[in-house]
């Protein structure tokens, strides 16, 4: 007797787009970093296949989704960075990796990920001003020197300085104030935390900072982010807060908040 063919659950097929279409702002960053980081949230959100018909769906689907965002990052790297020809595709070196057709896709992804990143950067070298700003979009709360960027970077205090601020219009110290008051406004409105916590957990040495920072940025202050709507914010984030165009996160509003340590 023939098995009945299984159609994909309507409310699965909605939840797999729904998590790809959610993926789409954070892989549109110049990033390495937060490309892989994008995919295993991405995988980890992804809901399981119930059978064959459903992974064969889900496998296809990751596949065409990461190798087009894979195709999209290099060569918004060469448009917007290097602009010197490439003979070094990242995606066809890892297109292998979807052959193997039993393994649970989500798993195929996070490897297929970490993959990509490691063929991308063999061959791809970014410039200091961009690997300072990758660095400190991630490292934001911790004190940062610009001899221990420049060391990172592996340029001099002078290139990093000079090539920082024609990149992004702004000085790599005014970057980083920039970041930490903007995690300071989204957890001042979306929590309870005291001001002198918040001030803590961005960096800030002290609240006269975080104030300060507030009010020069964004003509605000604590008590106006406490009562202001999380749309009010969220606009904020995009208009007197915004990003520099090519910093991570300059095209996706980020208003997760993380809970104190320690």
């Amino acid at each position: 007797m023939a098995c009945t063919p299984v159609s994909l659950r309507q409310k699965w097929t909605l939840a797999v787009n729904g998590s790809c279409q959610t993926a789409v702002g954070a892989l549109v960053d110049l990033d390495s970093a937060r490309f892989a980081e994008a995919f295993e949230r991405l995988a980890e959100t992804l809901p399981a296949a119930k059978w064959a018909e459903e992974h064969l769906f889900l496998h296809d689907r990751l596949q065409v989704f990461s190798q087009s965002a894979g195709c999209h990052f290099h060569q918004g790297f060469h448009d917007r960075i290097d602009r010197r020809p490439c003979g070094a595709s990242p995606v066809e070196a890892t297109c292998e990796i979807w052959n193997d057709a039993a393994t649970d896709p989500r798993d195929l992804l996070v490897r297929w990920c970490h993959s990509y990143v490691d063929a991308f950067e063999r061959h791809h070298r970014w410039p200091p001003a961009f690997r300072v700003i990758q660095q400190l979009y991630r490292e934001f709360r911790s004190p940062v020197t610009i001899a221990g960027l420049a060391l990172s970077a592996q340029a001099s205090r002078s290139v990093v300085i000079r090539g920082f601020a024609h990149e992004f219009g702004m000085s790599v110290h005014q970057y980083q104030r920039l970041l930490r008051v903007r995690a300071a406004a989204v957890m001042l409105n979306r929590t309870s935390w005291s001001v002198d916590c918040v001030a803590t957990l961005v960096g800030f040495k002290s609240t006269k900072n975080l104030y300060a920072g507030l009010r020069i940025l964004a003509a605000t202050c604590p008590d106006d982010l406490r009562r202001a709507s999380s749309a009010q914010v969220e606009d904020m984030l995009t208009t007197s807060l915004r990003l520099p165009s090519d910093s991570p996160a300059a095209y996706a509003v980020d208003t997760t908040v993380r809970a104190p340590t320690g």
